[in-house]
């Protein structure tokens, strides 16, 4: 959350990777609740973009991000509840989807790879533009 060090926000992306390797083969689609450029976000609210760490960490991140074929990103609309480990401060929550906006939408789209869509979509619109996507193996 807010105050975390580098290497637990390092820990978390590569444990995230970690994850999707190890549960790619046994899934025709797999999906992920954040992206790897999601989690980056914490790391460079926190500690910024530039820099040789932040830089060789965003430059790892974004190669990861070509492993995805489809971003979907739905709009915050209700504030986190207290569920014991996520931050429910709603600055924090604002200024992380801010910035998931501008490290997604700079460099994703419809036409990308992986495709970006970001807007209210409902679970069988989502489940429609992953049924019509093909399906690629890591």
């Amino acid at each position: 959350n807010e105050q975390a060090t580098r290497e637990a926000y390092q820990w978390i992306i590569a444990r995230q990777v970690q994850l999707e390797i190890e549960k790619s083969p046994r899934a025709d689609v797999l999906v992920c609740d954040r992206s790897v450029l999601d989690n980056f976000a914490y790391y460079v609210r926190r500690y910024g973009s530039k820099g040789e760490e932040s830089e060789a960490l965003g430059g790892y991140c974004r190669s990861w991000m070509r492993t995805y074929e489809l971003l979907v990103r739905l709009p915050v609309i209700e504030p986190l509840a207290p569920d014991g480990f996520r931050s429910t401060n709603r600055e924090f929550q604002r200024e992380i989807d801010l910035l998931c906006d501008e490290l997604l939408e700079s460099a994703y789209n419809g036409n990308t790879r992986p495709a970006y869509i970001r807007g209210s979509l409902s679970a069988s619109e989502i489940a429609e533009e992953v049924s019509a996507r093909p399906i690629l193996k890591l």
